[in-house]
C-alpha cells in the first residue's frame, strides 16, 4: 500500500496549488535518486517535516512562494505585472527569470524540480537535451541590452508582441522548448526515463 502524505494548502493561493503539490512528488524522486528514503532519517533539532523530506516544505512569506530545491531556495512573486523568479544560493540572492504568464513560471520551476531528480545523470536530463537542440522552432531571442556582451535575453514565441520571458541566454535556450509545452507535458517529459519507484508517495491535498 502506498504511503499517503497530506498537504495543507490553505496558506497557498489556489493558482499555486499544483506547483506546491508537485514539489512533494519531485522531492521524493530526488531523494530516492540519491538512495535516500523520505522519512528514513532523523535530523536532530529539525522539524518533523524537514526530517521527513530533508528540506523545508513550500511556504508563502512576504507574498512570495518559497521552494527549496536541492541546496537552492527559489522565490516566486509578482513584480510589475510579471512573475519573477529569484534564487538564494550561499546567502546571495539573484534574479533568475521574469515571465509574462504564471503557467510559464510554473513550468520553469517544474523543470528545476525535475532536474534535481536527474542530478545523478545530468547529461541526459531533459533540460540538457533541450539545450543541445538549440533554440526551439517558433521562438526567438532579442538581447535586453544589445551593447552588452552577456546581455539577458527576451524570449519571444512566434510573432507575439510581448516577450514571454526574460532570462540569461543559456536558460532561454533550453527553456524555449518546455515553454511551448503544457505543464502536464513538461512533467511527463521529466518522468520519462526515471524508475517508477521514485514516485511512491500519494500526495493528498487538504
Amino acid at each position: 500500500m502506498a504511503t499517503k502524505v497530506t498537504v495543507d494548502l490553505q496558506s497557498f493561493p489556489p493558482e499555486l496549488h499544483r506547483l506546491v503539490l508537485d514539489w512533494y512528488r519531485w522531492q521524493e524522486a530526488t531523494l530516492r535518486g540519491i538512495r535516500q528514503k523520505p522519512g528514513g532519517t532523523v535530523v536532530p533539532d529539525a522539524t518533523p517535516e524537514f526530517s521527513f523530506w530533508l528540506a523545508n516544505p513550500p511556504r508563502v512569506a512576504d507574498n512570495e512562494l518559497l521552494l527549496e530545491i536541492g541546496d537552492i531556495k527559489y522565490y516566486l512573486s509578482v513584480e510589475a505585472e510579471q512573475w519573477s523568479i529569484t534564487k538564494r544560493e550561499r546567502n546571495n540572492r539573484s534574479p533568475v527569470a521574469q515571465l509574462l504568464r504564471l503557467d510559464d513560471a510554473e513550468k520553469y520551476l517544474l523543470c528545476v524540480m525535475g532536474d534535481a531528480a536527474w542530478a545523478t545523470d545530468p547529461a541526459n536530463s531533459p533540460s540538457s537535451r533541450w539545450y543541445d537542440q538549440g533554440l526551439a522552432p517558433r521562438t526567438r531571442l532579442v538581447p535586453v541590452d544589445p551593447d552588452a556582451e552577456f546581455s539577458r535575453q527576451f524570449l519571444f514565441v512566434d510573432d507575439e508582441r510581448m516577450p514571454r520571458a526574460t532570462m540569461r541566454t543559456m536558460s532561454a535556450t533550453w527553456f524555449s522548448h518546455p515553454l511551448l509545452l503544457t505543464y502536464e507535458q513538461v512533467g511527463a517529459t521529466y518522468r520519462e526515463g526515471l524508475p517508477p519507484d521514485r514516485f511512491t508517495i500519494e500526495i493528498v491535498p487538504t
